[in-house]
């Protein structure tokens, strides 16, 4: 039977995510800024874009909800 790959999830309010979008969206000058260092790798960073582009709407967990309410 083949292992299952575990990956990360985080929770984001939308306006969390609309600032994610927003920095991400600003690739040109992140890549340039990036590229100077020796462990960047664009397929990782494509592949990050793709997964806050494709990401889908959710009930927040209650500790998400409840840290969302204190700020």
């Amino acid at each position: 039977m083949a292992v299952k790959k575990k990956g990360l999830c985080i929770e984001l309010t939308q306006g969390q995510y609309d600032h994610l979008y927003n920095i991400m969206c600003s690739q040109d000058e992140i890549i340039d800024y990036l590229n100077e260092s020796d462990d960047f790798d664009p397929q990782t960073f494509d592949n990050l874009f793709d997964a806050i582009c494709n990401a889908k709407e959710t009930y927040l967990s209650w500790q998400q909800k409840q840290h969302f309410f204190l700020w």
